[in-house]
């Protein structure tokens, strides 16, 4: 065969990276080359095969019926303001609280307590109601418990 008269080409040297050579064996060792080339295939095909060709029909909107005597010419123009809104206006009817002063109404604490009757070592209270046809019967009865002395 004869060589044809021309000018070299000389090719670039492309350098592969490391990382890249060493992923492109180890898939081609482990036979999943194919099935890697498969869902690059499928991610740029998918968008393509959902999409529909169709473009889109124009909806036409129907115009709402005037009231009686409404002119067309019936716009309301309304001057724009941009910008932040006055916090005196905004809070206008509002008193200011401080988070850490006390309420100025004392709580309720009466049906408070702590614990459990009997088991914190302090005198306590139980009440037992018990209801008959004739009235209401309260039994009082008190424990005192010593806190567990030896």
């Amino acid at each position: 065969m004869k060589k044809l008269k021309g000018p070299d080409l000389k090719m670039p040297e492309l350098k592969v990276p490391p990382f890249a050579k060493d992923l492109f064996e180890d898939l081609r060792d482990r036979r999943l080359l194919p099935l890697v080339a498969l869902v690059l295939v499928a991610i740029v095909a998918v968008p393509f095969l959902l999409s529909d060709g169709a473009e889109p029909k124009p909806v036409t909107v129907k115009p709402a019926p005037k009231p009686a005597g409404a002119s067309a010419s019936a716009l309301t123009v309304v001057r724009s303001t941009p910008g932040l809104r006055d916090y005196r206006k905004r809070l206008r009817g509002r008193t200011p609280t401080d988070p850490f002063k006390k309420p100025s109404s004392p709580q309720d604490l009466s049906g408070a307590q702590l614990g459990t009757p009997g088991n914190n070592g302090f005198e306590s209270d139980e009440v037992t109601t018990t209801t008959t046809s004739s009235g209401t019967t309260v039994t009082k009865e008190t424990t005192k418990s010593t806190g567990g002395e030896t």
